[in-house]
């Protein structure tokens, strides 16, 4: 009897002993509380690969079954440049600021398309994707963060389409072209914008899904895309560069060919537009918990 009492005593210290050299285990819980934009961005973080992942799918599906595959990312800015400038630059006539017009008019179409594409695909992403918000957890922003991605794939393209045109006459870039990533970014950031705040309401409201394509459609016509900006009187260049995809254009042209100088004017819609980006995540951040319950 006493045998098996000081047995048991010494199994129990062993027990104790073990158990406080046991780390504990790190946790984290997530609920509907946790709203803040640091936690969306430390998630986010932590689901990095899963942008990539998306991004891998969506150029899969975009080219799976076609037989040019991705022949068909330059047959629309070809197809563009060649309308716009039989359009505008020969029946029209309508001049530049001393470029080429093909060249001219890419510049001006290559961030528009990506631009657009990202608003269009990015405010539908949540939708498109709702069997898999329903069935597992993952940031929801991954969603529109890999729409930008696919779209640069699309717009990597188009750049290599703008050497080749710049080759073929004979525009030498200077050392302005090593701001063009910084004006590429601020193209996604335009188009993210955008596409957040649409992804964000339309899970409520699907509206927003049918409207904001047709305004994007038709700002194309209010932005320096096929025309210059010196064609507008001066006292209206605030409602041109009201909208940044005029200043982000027009930094383009700057930055490739160098024609024009810099002006303080292109950053009329860019600092707004990079205030509107922070205030999307934010709002983004306190309905993503709500999301699942309602897409």
């Amino acid at each position: 009897m006493i045998r098996n009492v000081q047995k048991n005593s010494i199994f129990a210290r062993h027990n104790l002993h073990k158990n406080e050299k046991r780390k504990p285990v790190a946790k984290t819980i997530i609920n509907a509380n946790n709203n803040s934009l640091w936690l969306s961005l430390k998630q986010l973080f932590k689901h990095r690969r899963l942008i990539l992942l998306f991004t891998i799918r969506d150029v899969c599906v975009k080219y799976s079954q076609t037989y040019l595959g991705v022949m068909w990312s330059l047959i629309q800015p070809v197809f563009g440049v060649v309308i716009f400038t039989y359009i505008f630059g020969k029946l029209l006539n309508v001049g530049t600021d001393g470029s080429p017009y093909p060249i001219f008019v890419l510049t001006g179409l290559a961030p528009w398309y990506y631009f657009s594409y990202i608003v269009a695909y990015s405010g539908v992403s949540l939708i498109e994707s709702q069997h898999i918000i329903r069935k597992i957890y993952f940031p929801k922003l991954v969603l529109p963060l890999s729409k930008s991605l696919t779209g640069l794939i699309d717009f990597s393209i188009w750049t290599f389409l703008i050497i080749l045109l710049m080759i073929f006459y004979g525009v030498i870039p200077t050392y302005k072209i090593l701001f063009y990533p910084i004006f590429v970014l601020l193209t996604a950031i335009s188009g993210l914008t955008i596409g957040i705040w649409l992804s964000a309401l339309t899970y409520r409201k699907r509206d927003f899904m049918h409207i904001i394509p047709y305004l994007i459609g038709f700002s194309i016509f209010i932005t320096p895309v096929f025309f210059p900006t010196l064609i507008i009187p001066e006292k209206y260049h605030y409602l041109v560069y009201a909208n940044p995809m005029a200043g982000i254009i027009q930094g383009i042209r700057w930055c490739l060919l160098g024609q024009t100088d810099f002006s303080l004017k292109y950053l009329t819609g860019i600092i707004p537009m990079l205030i509107f980006f922070i205030g999307s995540l934010f709002y983004f951040s306190k309905v993503e918990q709500k999301i699942a319950d309602q897409v």
